[in-house]
């Protein structure tokens, strides 16, 4: 113990006498820690944490597809949950839940929140209670008698204050009285984003024929102990293979299969590569800031050089001196560390701001006990990687070349070991300026992608009125357009419309439709349509090109009149060939119909990404919507001028058509776009500060290795000037042996960046993991970078008088 106090106290006296090198070895280290900190509190908050529910691994979700018709990921009908759901030998509980949006009114302005009908024992299966009150009873789950609501920790905070006196109070939902029984926990959030929860009664009448098709029910099982995944999906297979042969009339011709997904996987797998790549890159600036602080102590070793002697000639040991040059490692590395630590909380208490919003999970990543041991282990790690070998070169002194050598003797212009350092800088800084320069370019291309429509001036807002207010499709429409009107007569509105799903909110409602004169082969290979329903004015507001024909107009709503649909371009030419679009047919059922007529033809919109195929794409007016399905509108106002100033008059105009209507998702066109690319933005803004960084690190690092040389090699130097050597041979000299390591990095770490690369080959667009441009212009600015980082040394080398420095030696 008292040796090792001494080398602490020895550690930190020598850390004390060259505070400039320590502060650099600090703000270094700090940089790479930091940046690898946060990286990992991103990792381990949304991949590496359990769900809050009970045994995670055996929740699955059950979805239905048709892979033949690309058709995937869609929710079980009420029969299809009753006879997967009764597999008990497979599954020990299954619940479905129905996502919707609820308005809640009384008690300030009217809001509308997520929220979810879920069957009695969903919270069962999952193994979570409330935090407050209770749970959904059996008889709550009957029909009728199920006029209650459990409600989210946030809920209760933000809308009631937390009031102690919650539970029993009556609230109303979408026009209907209902009664807290219950909070959940704080962080539960099943389905994701979930504000509230009311029962969903199904009765006898569900599981007969007649439902099928109703495909409405997401559906969360338990699996077996007993059974694994790959197991319970083969068991799965067969009880859906037996369900389709007893129901003929339905499945009949159609490929349809029931998936297993994992809860866990449903939540995170669409981010979990990506966060990898991010931790990876991160681990990429800490090797560099290791390799940066392995020079500096490398440089503290040389200066030293002399008093190690000492110390050998009076009797310490190799391994006491290694010992105590890791000791100051160590101590570099944990003061790093603490400084790295609170930078990662910094950025980490931002990341809500700045992260696309569909990141799964954001409330549990912090900086917590688990990240800060992970910073710690990262200290006692970062001191291994630099320390080790600088205190080692540092042991290894000859005795009576270092007490007979005088200040300033260094030997010569050769860099021995530091040259790996520098190659080693060079090769893992252009692995991330590779991978942020593909991330750059890729995010370039997808924002130059034609969204389909004009998002300049436009308004954008939210309704979603309860069913009983708009019972019929008619009084929906006329509802609608009763409002449109009153935002029309604004000053300073050029024109309104209504959709039911912007674009870029995803594909929406889908279905199988029938061309009329169509062959069964035809219809076999047609697949899904994106249905959305439309006002007339929509396709003016948006800036959505119409090619053929006309819009809807005010006559189309009317409950007489023809039934009529408007298709883009793409289902156009995949369907009719080479032929007129308008004045064909279709229907979404071919026996009962009913047949709409293609009266226009508009351009292909990005709905589902701008990264995405546009799809196939059709229109119906909302006056002839005779599918199920919410009533809910997305409004679109276009502007003359700043179009979010027209907010308050928006809200005015919808309160004055219903006082409780709520009114939200208040934005522009504009933002929507925006936020449709805020993944590949985030990724892209990660990755290319930290390729900025390498290259500020790898500058710093190539900067000091040829200032080093520069003045150990001083002698050196003189004597070239004084044979006749000019000022541009020396400056030929430092400045050539300074590229050539930075090209050998160079060529290794593009070697490396073309296997690394296809890590991210899943996240570009427009561009592969091996765009020769991109590597081009990574090795240009590297190459730029390292003159410039050896462009001081160089000209400190030409500017110093032989004559000076001769007489010094």
């Amino acid at each position: 113990m008292g040796d090792l106090l001494h080398d602490v106290k020895y550690a930190l006296r020598m850390l004390g006498r060259s505070r400039g090198l320590t502060l650099v070895a600090v703000l270094t280290l700090a940089l790479g820690i930091g940046a690898t900190t946060t990286a990992f509190s991103a990792v381990d908050g949304v991949l590496l944490r359990p769900l809050p529910y009970r045994d995670t691994d055996r929740l699955v979700w059950l979805w239905n597809s048709i892979p033949a018709a690309r058709v995937r990921s869609f929710p079980l009908s009420p029969p299809e949950f009753n006879a997967y759901g009764a597999a008990e030998h497979v599954f020990s509980g299954a619940a479905a839940v129905q996502p919707g949006s609820y308005n809640l009114v009384g008690q300030g302005e009217p809001e509308r929140y997520i929220g979810a009908t879920a069957t009695q024992n969903l919270f069962d299966i999952l193994g979570v209670s409330p935090a407050v009150g209770r749970g959904f009873s059996p008889q709550e789950a009957q029909p009728g008698s199920d006029g209650v609501v459990l409600i989210s920790h946030g809920l209760w905070q933000r809308r009631f204050g937390g009031e102690a006196g919650i539970l029993g109070r009556n609230v109303i939902l979408n026009e209907r009285p209902r009664t807290v029984i219950g909070v959940m926990p704080s962080g539960f959030d099943f389905p994701a984003n979930t504000d509230l929860w009311v029962p969903l009664p199904l009765s006898a009448g569900d599981a007969t024929a007649a439902r099928l098709g109703s495909q409405s029910l997401r559906t969360v099982v338990r699996v077996n102990t007993a059974m694994t995944l790959d197991a319970a999906q083969a068991q799965i297979d067969g009880i859906a293979k037996a369900f389709y042969a007893r129901h003929p009339q339905f499945y009949s011709g159609s490929a349809w299969k029931v998936t297993l997904v994992p809860v866990e996987e449903q939540l995170v797998g669409a981010v979990r590569g990506a966060l990898w790549v991010l931790l990876a890159a991160a681990g990429f600036v800490l090797l560099l800031a290791c390799v940066n602080v392995a020079h500096l102590m490398l440089v503290r070793a040389a200066a030293r050089r002399r008093e190690v002697a000492v110390r050998l000639a009076l009797g310490a040991t190799r391994a006491r001196l290694v010992r105590m040059g890791l000791m100051e490692g160590l101590l570099l590395s944990l003061a790093g560390a603490a400084a790295g630590a609170l930078l990662a909380a910094w950025v980490v208490d931002a990341l809500p701001g700045i992260a696309p919003g569909n990141l799964p999970r954001m409330a549990a990543v912090s900086v917590d006990a688990r990240v800060l041991a992970f910073a710690a282990g990262l200290a006692v790690v970062t001191a291994c990687l630099f320390g080790v070998w600088p205190a080692m070169r540092g042991a290894r002194v000859d005795l009576v070349t270092a007490l007979r050598q005088g200040r300033g003797s260094g030997g010569s212009m050769r860099l021995r070991g530091r040259g790996l350092l520098v190659a080693a800088q060079s090769a893992l800084a252009v692995v991330l300026v590779v991978g942020a320069g593909l991330m750059i370019k890729s995010f370039a291309l997808l924002t130059a992608v034609d969204p389909g429509f004009r998002p300049q001036g436009v308004l954008t807002l939210q309704l979603s009125p309860p069913r009983a207010r708009v019972p019929t499709p008619g009084q929906e429409a006329q509802f609608y357009q009763d409002i449109l009107e009153r935002m029309a007569r604004l000053p300073g509105v050029i024109s309104a419309g209504g959709v039911s799903a912007l674009p870029l909110a995803g594909a929406g409602a889908r279905a199988a439709f029938y061309a009329q004169g169509q062959t069964e082969e035809e219809i076999a290979r047609s697949g899904e349509v994106q249905r959305r329903m439309a006002t007339p004015g929509y396709f003016q507001t948006m800036g959505i090109p119409l090619l053929r024909g006309r819009a809807f107009t005010a006559a189309d709503d009317a409950a007489a009149a023809p039934r009529v649909a408007v298709i883009n371009q793409s289902m156009a030419a995949a369907v009719w060939p080479g032929q007129d679009a308008v004045g064909r047919r279709i229907a979404f059922d071919r026996t009962a119909g009913p047949w709409y007529t293609v009266v226009g033809l508009v351009g292909d919109v990005k709905n589902t990404g701008l990264g995405e195929d546009a799809g196939w794409q059709i229109y119906l007016a909302y006056g002839q919507n005779s599918l199920p399905g919410p009533a809910a509108v997305t409004i679109g106002v276009r502007a003359v001028g700043d179009p979010a100033a027209l907010a308050p008059e928006l809200r005015r105009a919808v309160h004055q058509a219903d006082a409780a209507l709520p009114v939200y998702n208040v934005q522009t066109a504009e933002r929507v776009l925006a936020a449709s690319v805020a993944e590949p933005r985030f990724r892209t803004a990660l990755l290319g500060a930290f390729g900025a960084l390498a290259l500020l690190l790898a500058a710093v690092g190539i900067y000091g290795v040829l200032a080093q040389s520069v003045t150990q090699g001083a002698h050196e130097i003189g004597v070239r000037v004084a044979l006749g050597a000019q000022r541009s041979d020396v400056y030929r000299l430092v400045l050539g042996k300074g590229l050539l390591l930075a090209v050998l990095g160079m060529s290794a770490g593009i070697v490396a960046s073309l296997g690394l690369a296809r890590l991210i080959s899943g996240m570009l667009y427009g561009v592969t993991a091996h765009d020769p441009l991109t590597y081009a212009a990574a090795a240009g600015v590297l190459l730029i970078t390292a003159a410039a980082s050896c462009w001081i040394p160089a000209r400190r080398a030409t500017r110093a008088d032989p004559m000076v420095t001769l007489r010094h030696e």
